[in-house]
């Protein structure tokens, strides 16, 4: 049985390509193929005894994507690397808060669903794609941390985004800071 389910990918890729079925690599990889693995897995999870905590590695990247928001139809002339790579962890985001409501409405108690960003860690994908140095960056301990505290962690609720080092962030107190800045840019322009 299992206990923890850890969706975790996360591969810049430079140049516009898509799967069989025509959907931007990116987003296959990040998101539709563990989507789908999920859901392959729920009867199993559901057989399991206890909890089921899963966690669903995000990134602040989910910040710089498409100015629409979440694309499902990027095209060789929209791509951009990193929108696209911000647009596979949007959508990593979104289908967790969604994910964690409809499993606890259907499952009460079963599920704890959780988004972790692991921060910029010190591995090859950090400094090939970030030009990071090591010693800015942190090591992959630290990495771990946010993945690992809502997969082990006591007292952990659902529908949670873990920033680096295993600090939960706020839902709504980052919405409510989100909307207050768009009210105030909206006020200044």
């Amino acid at each position: 049985h299992f206990d923890i389910v850890l969706l975790n990918a996360g591969k810049l890729i430079t140049e516009y390509g898509t799967n069989k079925d025509g959907v931007e690599s990116m987003l296959a990889t990040h998101h539709l193929g563990h989507a789908y693995l999920f859901e392959l897995l729920t009867p199993m999870l559901l057989r399991s005894p206890g909890e089921v905590r899963v966690v669903i590695t995000g990134s602040a990247a989910h910040l710089y994507t498409y100015h629409e928001g979440l694309r499902y139809n990027v095209t060789a002339d929209t791509f951009s690397e990193w929108l696209a790579y911000g647009n596979s962890k949007l959508a990593n985001i979104l289908y967790t808060r969604e994910l964690s409501a409809r499993l606890e409405e259907k499952y009460p108690g079963k599920f704890v669903v959780n988004t972790a960003h692991p921060g910029c860690v010190a591995t090859h994908f950090s400094v090939a794609n970030f030009y990071l140095p090591h010693f800015i960056a942190y090591n992959t301990t630290e990495g771990a941390m946010p993945l690992l505290l809502p997969a082990v962690g006591k007292n952990i609720t659902g529908d949670g985004y873990y920033l680096p080092v295993g600090y939960r962030g706020d839902w709504q107190k980052d919405s409510a800071y989100w909307w207050t800045c768009n009210d105030t840019m909206r006020n200044e322009f």
